[in-house]
């Protein structure tokens, strides 16, 4: 993580973490890479393909 105080959404996000759950951020070189975290413009994609 380069800033500490993105932590927060990252555990949260972790904590939650089941099929469905994303994390959406517009500074995704703040977080590991992972597939549950996503842009807004790639959240909305998922979101027109349910």
């Amino acid at each position: 993580m380069i800033d500490p105080k993105d932590l927060v959404f990252y555990e949260v996000a972790m904590t939650k973490r089941d099929e469905d759950a994303y994390l959406v951020t517009g500074n995704k070189k703040h977080f590991p890479e992972k597939a549950f975290i996503v842009t807004p413009t790639e959240m909305l994609e998922i979101m027109d393909q349910k």
